[in-house]
Parts: C-alpha cells; structure tokens; sequence
C-alpha cells in the first residue's frame, strides 16, 4: 500500500500514543489517607474491578484506532495493485496515444488500432472524478502534447482526442514517454498521484525494441502508476510498396533511352507462410499507363522486385509524378509510392575553366577544359546546353541557372569563389574537380575541402600513377556506384584501353562507398561525395587531370559515356534528396525560393526561415504529392512525401518482449482495456472514505461506551446502599486515584 501524503500518515500513527499517555498519568498514585469507611468503599471496588479494567482498555483502544484510522484517511492510501484509483481528490492521468502510421492498421470490422485506442481513452476519461486532471499526448513523430498541462476540463478533452487523427509518420514512443516525465518533473510540488497510460498495439513500426527507452518515468519522492494497453497477439498480412527509381532521375524530353524504364520494390511483412499474388500497376498523367505486372509470392518469401516501363516520347518538359501502387490490403498508407520524374529539354552545364584563344598544334596540347567540351557536346545532339565560366571570378548568378559545373582548373578559384561553389551544392548542384595540368603544388585543396564541407585531404603533390610503370590501368573488378550504373556490363570493356600516368590523389577521408573507379593497385581514382542533410548536390573528383600527359582518358570511347553518365546521375541524385517524409518539419530539401507546400486536399503549409534553417509551420501528416511554391503562389515544383516503410511493418512483438521493453523507463503492468473490468478495478481504488466512515463509526462508539462505562459502577454502588458522598468518592478511586 502507497500513501499520497505518507507524512500524515506517520503522524495519525505516532498519535496513537497520547491517549497511552493521558492513561497511564491518571495511573499515578497518591499517598492514601485511612478513614473509618474506607472498607466498605473497597469491598464494592474489589467487586467489580475486573470488569472495570476490561471496560478502561476497550475505551482506550477505540480512541487510539480513532486517531490512527484519521491519520490514514488523511494520508490517502491507495491500493498498490490498482489500475486507477477513484475517490475524492485530485489525480493527474496521462494519455499517450500511438496515432502513427501503423495505428492505422485495420481490423475484419474495418475499426483502426487508433480507433480502439481512442476508445479505451474515452472509457478512462468517463471513470475520472470532476477534480481529478488528464493530460494528452499523441506519439506520432513529431510528438505533439494536445493537452498539456493536465486539465479539469474533461469534456475539452475528449473534444481533442477525437480529433486526433492517424499520421503517415513514425511512432515515437521514447519522446512522448521523455515529454510525460518532463510535466511530471515540473509540477514536482503537486503531491497529486500520476498515472499514466500508453495506448498501442506495440507492432514492429510502432515499437523498435533494439533501441531502449531512455525515459525514466520511476520518479522519486512523487507516486507514478505505469499502465499500458496489452500488445497485439498476432501480426497483420501487410504488402508494402517500398520503393520506386528510376533508371535515370532527370530525363530529357523526346529521349528513347532507359529514362522511363522504373524498377519497383515490394517487401510483405506480417505473415508470409502463404502463398499470395499482388498486381503492381505505373501511373504518370498525361503519359498512358503501362499493362500491370503480378508478383506470385512463395512461401516465406517477403520481398520481391518488377520493373515497369513508360514511354516518354512526345512527353513535354517539366515534371512527371509517377505513382507505383497495389490493392488495398490492411494497412493502406503503404501501397502506393511517389516519385516524380524530371523531364528537361537541355541541361544547363558550365566548365569553368580559362578559355585560350587560337587552335593547339596538336592533341597533346588540347587542355582539360577543351577535352571536356567536346564530350559534353559531340555534335550529335546531346541536350546538353554549355556554358563557359573563369573560375577567377565565378558569376553566383550564373552559377544559380545550372545543374552541373566541372571545374579543371581549380588552382585559380578565390576564396569567394568556392563559397560561391558552395552555395551552388547546397542548392542542388553537381561539381566535377579535376586537377589543373599546370599544378606542381595544389595550394587549393584545404580551402576547397573547408567551403564544400568535404572531409577528404588531398596530397600537396601530383605523382606518378604506378611505381616504376610509365602508366598503370584501371581495376578489372570496379565497385558499384549509381552514378555508373546504367553502364552496367559495358563498364569492364570501356575502361580496358585507359591508362593512367599522374594523379593529384586524395590521401585520406574517402569512405569506400565513395569510390567511383580504381586504380589497378586498388587506389582510389575517382570519388564521388553524394551530400545530405542541408547540402543537397555533390562533388566529383577526378584524380587525374583530362590531359593526354597525365591519362589516355581523353582519347579514348569511355571519356564520353563516362561525362554523360556522371553529369546525368550526379544532377538526378539531387532530385532524389528532394524528398521529405510524414513527420518532417526541416524543409532544407526544397527548392530556392520555396514559401508554400500545398497538400493532395489543398491544405497549405507555410515554409518559415528560422535561424537561417528553412522549417514548416506544422510537420507533414500525409503521404501523397505536394506542390511547391514561391511567395507569389507560382509553382516551383512539385514534390513526393512518402511512407518511411519500416514504421509500418505490422509484425507482433509479443507481451512479454514488449514488457521487458517497457521495464527500462519503469515497472509497467498491462491493461484490461474492457470498460466493466476498468470499472471493478477503478472500485478498490483509494480507500480514505472507507476509513473516514470508520472513523465517524469509532468516534459515535466511543461517545457511547464511554458514557456506559462512567455511570456502570454508581448503579452498581447504589445498588449496595452506599449514598451520594461515598458514591463521589468511590468514583475517584475507579479512576485510579484514593482518598485524601
């Protein structure tokens, strides 16, 4: 048994002891004095002196349970095994509800787990007494406190809770268990006991149980219950929709290459012991859609891939939303996924190197530069607009109108100039570096890796490729990178007949996912930083510089096929970090001058700048395509919010996996989630006015007995003839006295 008030408690206890103690001071004996009829006055007393102690003891146990039974009425002791107790007084009950995607799992009636769960919310809410207090939190990333602190307004809350609604995003069971703890923490003078409840179905996308909880919700010195709905006993047949990509993510209007060519990915969770058939179908208004592919699963098998086709001939530029989906099954957030397809006429791409006038006497002349703008435009209609800048003063305007720049002579770029290079990664661009023929020392390399916000340390010195080699080859066995991916069983024949005689390479910092091309001795030869977070372009870097003295590169088919790939996937790469998921409130992703996201119902959200960091006024709520605007209303583009598909796996975590879970915030016990079993156990719950009766009951028997027992030896003196003088002095001496 706990006490709310456990002071008031030790207290009523310790007052047990004054009624002992008047008792034993009317004991004290006083010096008698004889007189002639004492005898007659202790012959009655003998009489009935047994009966007389008996009578004293049984008065001075009621008064002590008396004062004992008060004290714990106004301890408020509650009963350690209670879901929720009720009586008079204030509580403080906390609801923390899983509204995130996998919440939106349905039943055979069609009912939501969130619908569930706002009902056994609702029950306990309706078992509160008027002062007590109820705070709501909803555990949906970001979690959100709706009522907080706890309120007396019960029909206000309710009001909130059933507006919550499901969200596309994550569950985040460890924030909103942390928030909780924070409003206990601060009312820390509020003696009120806490109790709180988490309503979920602790599937796999709502719970993580590798990640333990880090709130601590045993608090000491306040009283916290702990009570949580009981996990689902069986997992749910799901199919997720986790992934579509395109072969390449911006396509160039009127092209007849793979750019249409989309491979979808599916995985089923839940139970996959049957066998099962799901049909995939591609959509992308105007564009007609292609037939249907169908997955047979096999037992136990739980992912499966197809790739779909659409033909982009004759299709305009602009932007393309491409939607994968499937029939409708349990969970529906997850079965369809959104990519949207950027369709240009030209790309816009700047080498910045310093252009020489006249015409070289010979190819071994011809420098980096002009090597790379012959394979960017070979006269065959390559879609490909070309610009060129002078690294010595770079124009940010013009840097803002291009996707891709290649940089060959990076010893002339000013400290300006690579913040301006910076500002154009941030924004989406790609940047290709390859070092300047004519460096001896590369004095550029720390500042360039201190603007681009790269962690690679190039050498100070260009150097022979290959030790006592005039040249070396490039790996037979190359790793595999999306920016070469399209190349495919090409890529070992195209890069046979490249040799390699000085790189300016980098000598530390480059993850081995970063490596684009090696070197036959397994140094690295081209790398490739993809970016993320804010910085949403990449940068490219090519050890050697495209010269005939430094590689036969330039020479040679792979120097086209390689510039096109490269410059192709390195600006589509961009478009794909332009993505955000449910629950983001960070919109660094979206394009310069974004002010405005519009939602598939028209609903606007606000695009705030908030130290420098571009955030939405409310965090995404709902997968679909989003438009984006500028502060005039103009469309900027348009934008796909996707499922994250882990939170939405709907595998069950079993009791007693999640209790131990749980067991790492505090000692956590399970709910009846019934309302006549929440109503027995609400019952037994706090017990002072059980004892404040009691008390009333002690007090009137107290009132009576004592009464009794002071008038039962003057009947029985009288009753023996003694008169009204020796009658007062006989009760003197049943009070424990004697004569004086």
């Amino acid at each position: 048994m706990n006490f709310v008030h456990a002071g008031l408690a030790i207290a009523g206890l310790a007052a047990v002891a004054i009624p002992i103690i008047i008792h034993l001071l009317f004991r004290q004996r006083r010096r008698p004095i004889e007189w002639g009829a004492m005898r007659f006055l202790l012959e009655a007393y003998r009489r009935s002196r047994h009966r007389m102690r008996l009578e004293q003891w049984l008065l001075l146990a009621v008064r002590c349970l008396i004062l004992a039974l008060l004290g714990l009425a106004l301890a408020r002791p509650l009963l350690s095994d209670s879901a929720l107790p009720i009586g008079p007084g204030s509580r403080v009950v906390y609801l923390i509800i899983d509204n995130g995607v996998a919440s939106t799992v349905t039943d055979a009636a069609g009912t939501t787990a969130l619908q569930r769960h706002r009902q056994s919310a609702t029950a306990i809410i309706n078992t509160l007494t008027a002062s007590d207090r109820v705070a709501l939190v909803s555990a949906a990333r970001p979690i959100e406190a709706l009522v907080d602190p706890p309120a007396v307004d019960h029909a206000a809350v309710l009001a909130r809770l059933g507006e919550m609604a499901a969200v596309h995003a994550p569950a985040d069971l460890d924030a909103a268990l942390n928030r909780v703890r924070e409003s206990i923490t601060l009312r820390q003078d509020d003696p009120s006991p806490a109790f709180v409840y988490l309503l979920s179905d602790f599937l796999s996308g709502s719970a993580d149980l590798t990640r333990p909880l880090s709130a601590r919700l045993a608090i000491e010195g306040r009283p916290v219950t702990l009570i949580a709905s009981t996990p689902a006993a069986e997992s749910v047949r799901n199919v997720q929709v986790t992934s579509i990509d395109s072969m390449r993510r911006v396509a160039l209007a009127g092209a007849t290459d793979l750019s249409g060519q989309f491979t979808v990915r599916l995985r089923r969770v839940g139970e996959t012991s049957d066998e099962a058939v799901t049909v995939v179908r591609l959509s992308a208004e105007p564009l007609a859609a292609p037939p249907p592919a169908t997955v047979r699963w096999s037992r136990g098998q739980s992912e499966a891939t197809v790739d779909l086709r659409l033909d982009l001939r004759g299709v305009e530029a602009g932007e393309v939303v491409v939607t994968a989906s499937i029939d409708r099954d349990a969970l529906a957030a997850d079965n369809a996924r959104f990519n949207v397809l950027e369709v240009r006429e030209a790309l816009r791409v700047a080498v910045l190197d310093r252009r020489e006038f006249g015409r070289p006497g010979d190819l071994a002349s011809y420098p980096s530069g002009s090597w790379f703008r012959r394979a960017l435009d070979p006269g065959t209609g390559s879609q490909i607009s070309l610009m060129d800048l002078d690294p010595a003063s770079i124009d940010r305007a013009a840097m803002r109108r291009l996707q891709a720049a290649i940089l060959t002579r990076p010893d002339l770029v000013t400290d300006e100039g690579w913040g301006v290079l910076g500002e154009f990664l941030d924004a989406g661009g790609l940047l290709w570096i390859a070092p300047s023929e004519r460096d001896q020392v590369a004095t550029w390399t720390d500042l360039a890796a201190s603007r681009l916000g790269l962690d690679w340390r190039w050498a100070r010195e260009a150097v022979a490729a290959g030790e006592g080699e005039t040249d070396v080859a490039l790996a037979d066995d190359q790793p595999t990178s999306e920016l070469l991916a399209l190349l495919g069983s090409e890529l070992g024949e195209l890069i046979k007949p490249v040799r390699v005689a000085r790189v300016l390479p980098v000598a530390e910092g480059v993850e081995p996912s970063q490596v684009v091309l090696r070197l036959s001795d397994g140094s690295p030869w081209m790398v490739w930083s993809p970016g993320g977070g804010t910085r949403r372009g990449s940068v490219v870097y090519l050890a050697s510089a495209v010269h005939l003295e430094w590689t036969s590169l330039p020479a040679k088919p792979f120097m086209v096929a390689l510039v096109h790939e490269v410059v192709r996937q390195g600006i589509g790469h961009a478009y794909q970090q332009r993505s955000l998921a449910p629950g983001e409130a960070l919109a660094a992703a979206l394009p310069f001058g974004a002010a405005t996201l519009r939602a598939p119902g028209g609903e606007a959200i606000t695009i705030l700048d908030r130290d420098g960091a571009a955030r939405l006024d409310r965090p995404i709520a709902e997968a679909g395509v989003y438009d984006v605007l500028d502060e005039r209303g103009a469309a900027l583009g348009r934008l796909g919010v996707n499922v994250e598909p882990d939170a939405a796996r709907t595998e069950a975590l079993g009791a007693a996996q999640v209790r131990d879970w749980l067991a790492t915030s505090g000692a956590w016990r399970w709910l009846d989630e019934s309302a006549t079993a929440l109503a027995e156990q609400t019952t037994w719950g706090e017990v002072s006015l059980a004892l404040l009766l009691a008390v009333l009951a002690l007090t009137l028997l107290e009132t009576i007995l004592a009464r009794r027992f002071s008038h039962g030896l003057r009947r029985e003196l009288e009753g023996g003839g003694l008169d009204a003088d020796r009658l007062a002095l006989t009760s003197t001496i049943a009070a424990g006295g004697r004569a004086t």
